[in-house]
């Protein structure tokens, strides 16, 4: 018999706080999950246990936005990505949005965290990412 996980939906929770500043980070997708600022929202956030709707909050790496037909040309070699949205026929939003980040490093306002991008079909290259999200007196950073 299979025991489902009990960990959230969304993994490991980093909270970081300082100067009235507050943010939730997520291993799921290495995003932001909420942001306040004296008790006040600003984020759309999403519960622990619901999947991050559509992509808010999540790091989109190696590409941001969409690539039409998930085909693009380097140098003399076409690659193929799997087609995330097919409905539009578009690979969307990279490949790290449903991966697990790692913690790097952690204190009360920052936390880094990373994520290791093995080569794969339609994109040959590893990559090491890190993010660093922190608050302080000026607000958010990442």
């Amino acid at each position: 018999m299979h025991i489902p996980d009990q960990r959230p939906t969304s993994g490991t929770q980093w909270t970081i706080s300082a100067a009235g500043h507050e943010a939730v980070i997520v291993e799921v997708g290495g995003g932001l999950r909420t942001y306040t600022h004296d008790g006040v929202d600003y984020v759309d956030e999403s519960e622990e246990d619901e999947l991050c709707p559509g992509s808010a909050g999540q790091v989109l790496a190696p590409w941001p936005n969409r690539i039409r037909d998930g085909r693009y040309t380097i140098g003399e070699r076409t690659h193929q990505l799997p087609l995330t949205e097919p409905a539009r026929h578009v690979a969307i939003h990279g490949l790290v949005n449903w991966m697990p980040w790692q913690l790097v490093e952690q204190s009360a306002d920052a936390v880094t965290i990373g994520c290791d991008l093995p080569a794969q079909p339609g994109y040959p290259w590893a990559l090491q990412l890190r993010s660093r999200w922190s608050v302080g007196a000026d607000g958010l950073r990442a």
